[in-house]
């Protein structure tokens, strides 16, 4: 009922995807108790930490040649009749083989948290079990890192372009943090997979706006993936 009324109120950007994930059990979409249509997801999350406190965050995600910016923590949805640590293990499989061996978990949260899905424009309650790690002493990640192809402009002006975005509104001296990290690409298919970095914790919070979103998208597409032959797929 609540996929029909999204369908005819057309509030949604993907009905077949969500569809698709009603199916597989990987969400519920519901009607609350004042008539607004509420997607509920249940999902692990991983916080892994540098002992300086950078935070291990996916940056992105890439399709063929294609870069779309995605900041978050890295993630993946409980399926149904999985156990959580079930879903860990299979986030650390298939998404993250790069940190298997890495870290050490430390403590468990469960938190909620509610706001509108990017992907599907209506209102969503996450059930997030956050699960905190700590990299351990003289450990690395297990992937092939981006090249920089591009040097960030030095003057940014209204109407500029560069890196595939335009320049005016985008704060410079982020940029410039941005472009002294290594960014990490951990495939997932023959032409696809995503892009991980480690956070400064004064950073984490800044990216998570309008303008850090436009740093983002300016500084991944001056990057370049690594070659086919460095990935092990």
């Amino acid at each position: 009922v609540a996929i029909a009324r999204l369908r005819a109120q057309r509030r949604f950007q993907a009905l077949d995807k969500l569809r698709e994930e009603v199916r597989a059990s990987r969400s519920v979409v519901a009607m609350a108790g004042n008539d607004e249509i509420v997607r509920v997801v249940s999902l692990v999350a991983l916080r892994a930490t540098r002992a300086n406190g950078d935070v291990f965050m996916q940056v992105g995600r890439w399709s063929g040649e294609d870069i779309e910016v995605i900041y978050r923590l890295p993630g993946m949805k409980q399926e149904a009749g999985e156990h959580m640590s079930e879903t860990l293990d299979r986030l650390l499989e298939t998404r993250l083989s790069c940190l298997i061996g890495t870290f050490e978990l430390q403590e468990m949260q469960q938190q909620i948290e509610e706001k509108e899905s990017k992907d599907f424009g209506i209102h969503t309650r996450y059930l997030r079990l956050l699960c905190n790690a700590r990299f351990c002493h003289g450990m690395e990640v297990q992937a092939a890192a981006c090249m920089v192809k591009e040097s960030l402009p030095m003057e940014m002006q209204d109407g500029n372009v560069a890196n595939g975005g335009k320049l005016a509104e985008v704060h410079l001296p982020l940029l410039q943090r941005l472009q002294s990290l290594i960014v990490y690409a951990n495939c997932t298919g023959p032409d696809s997979g995503n892009l991980y970095t480690f956070i400064p914790t004064d950073l984490c919070t800044q990216l998570d706006t309008q303008v850090g979103d436009k740093a983002l998208k300016v500084w991944l597409a001056g990057l370049e993936l690594p070659p086919a032959r460095d990935f092990d797929i």
